[in-house]
């Protein structure tokens, strides 16, 4: 009995201490599961997260889509410059838009890029798909790129027909001065009048015919001061009022394009024909 009991002792220790083992190791194992189960909720949760970004990042891609500039912006006529310059600049606020975008878009793909590498995460699947993203974005960069291009030349042609219009309506304005000098021209008549005295004085009349200095009649001497002369715009005046008692018409218009007639305060020559009437370049009338 008392060798047995030693024997006894050993194996109850040995068995104590292989469970105090077993205790620990069923522990362990079970902490190692549970951070195993965590690491493989995190790799997922990440792995969602993951895809997600790449997803709204694509839609943002998808949703950048260039205006179209010659739908809007091709220059047809001269007529339309004043039209095509305001769309020229919101197509170029579009561009800014775009170049935004396409901007935030990066930014994001690099946030994604970095947050794999640093959890160490690199999935044959992630990689393809950021790989797709960074293959569209070029494609919308190369997009807005050409869209830059189109709306310079379309602006530098826009430049090219305002210049062109400006010379032409400069010929328009030259060629309508030039016309209304000519149509002045030739509805102006140049008017003098005076009494006998002043206008022999002046010698925008001469004497004629007579006996002995009597009867002796005046006629236009078509000489003179011609700041002497008044201009009639025949075209926009049809009259002229001025102080007399009588009066008579020198030079020879036609007597049925005119009446000269008294009115308050003195007499009035009033035109009825005008084109007849200016055949006659000059009018001279005689007051008494």
């Amino acid at each position: 009995m008392r060798r047995s009991t030693p024997i006894l002792v050993a194996v109850v220790l040995i068995l104590a201490a292989l469970s105090a083992w077993l205790a620990i190791e069923v522990r362990r194992r079970g902490d190692d599961t549970r951070r195993t189960a965590d690491r493989e909720q995190q790799a997922e949760d990440r792995y969602a997260r993951a895809i997600a970004d790449i997803a709204s990042i694509q839609d943002s891609l998808d949703a950048i889509t260039p205006l179209d500039p010659e739908a809007s912006l091709e220059p047809s006529s001269l007529g339309a410059e004043q039209r095509i310059v305001p769309s020229a600049e919101e197509a170029l606020a579009r561009i800014a838009s775009l170049r935004a975008s396409i901007d935030r878009a990066r930014t994001r793909i690099q946030g994604l890029e970095d947050r794999m590498r640093a959890s160490g995460q690199r999935l044959d699947g992630l990689d393809k798909l950021v790989a797709r993203l960074k293959a569209d974005l070029v494609e919308r960069e190369g997009l807005v790129t050409s869209l830059t291009d189109q709306v310079d030349s379309l602006t530098q042609q826009v430049s090219g027909l305002s210049g062109s219009l400006q010379v032409t309506q400069a010929k328009v304005v030259e060629q309508e001065a030039s016309l209304e000098d000519r149509r002045r021209e030739l509805a102006t008549v140049w008017y003098v009048i005076g009494d006998r005295r002043t206008l022999l004085r002046d010698s925008l009349v001469v004497a004629r015919g007579g006996v002995l200095g009597m009867g002796r009649t005046l006629a236009p001497s078509g000489r003179g001061e011609p700041s002497l002369y008044r201009p009639l715009d025949t075209d926009h005046q049809s009259s002229i009022e001025f102080v007399a008692q009588n009066a008579r018409v020198l030079t020879p218009q036609t007597v049925s394009s005119y009446v000269l007639e008294r009115v308050p305060g003195g007499m009035e020559l009033r035109i009825v024909d005008s084109r007849e009437f200016r055949k006659v370049r000059q009018l001279v009338i005689v007051t008494e």
